[in-house]
């Protein structure tokens, strides 16, 4: 890394390695649907090896994942705090789990976080896995995912040239 001196006297560092901000992005991106599939892997093998059709239930699955991570890389550029890609997405992963119902039945608590919680990735991830077809789950979640990441590339790269 170098050290360069902004114009308000504070030293940034440069990196001396030929990487685009697209590449980066997408690096930071990948690094995070990696944590995220770590961090779900024993209840996806619980999920995976239950009755139903084990290639339908995964690309549920990476579907859930893509959905997460993208909302996750959105807020991240949303926030203009492109080093917390993986904690977002992580944190995304668990309140949407806990609001989607996994954790708790929301509507023993309150009907509008009953009606709040039909609107996260994990109340369809979910939803997906009790029916016998799952295309409207994974046509929602992957276009909530690939629309997610690429606002997030927008903005970034709105961000980005401002700068």
């Amino acid at each position: 890394m170098v050290m360069t001196e902004r114009g308000n006297g504070l030293a940034s560092r440069t990196g001396m390695f030929g990487v685009n901000r697209l590449t980066r992005s997408f690096s930071n991106l990948l690094g995070s649907v990696t944590v995220i599939l770590a961090s779900l892997l024993p209840v996806s093998i619980y999920l995976l090896l239950g009755d139903g059709d084990f290639a339908q239930k995964g690309l549920l699955f990476i579907a859930y994942v893509v959905s997460c991570s993208g909302l996750g890389f959105l807020l991240a550029n949303l926030l203009s705090n492109t080093l917390l890609y993986h904690l977002i997405a992580v944190a995304l992963t668990v309140v949407t789990g806990v609001l989607g119902g996994s954790f708790l039945k929301l509507e023993e608590f309150s009907h509008r976080l009953a009606n709040a919680s039909q609107y996260t990735p994990q109340h369809w991830f979910l939803n997906g896995l009790t029916r016998s077809t799952t295309t409207t789950e994974l046509i929602i979640l992957l276009g909530l995912g690939v629309g997610s990441i690429i606002l997030g590339l927008g903005i970034g790269a709105v961000r980005h040239d401002r700068a």
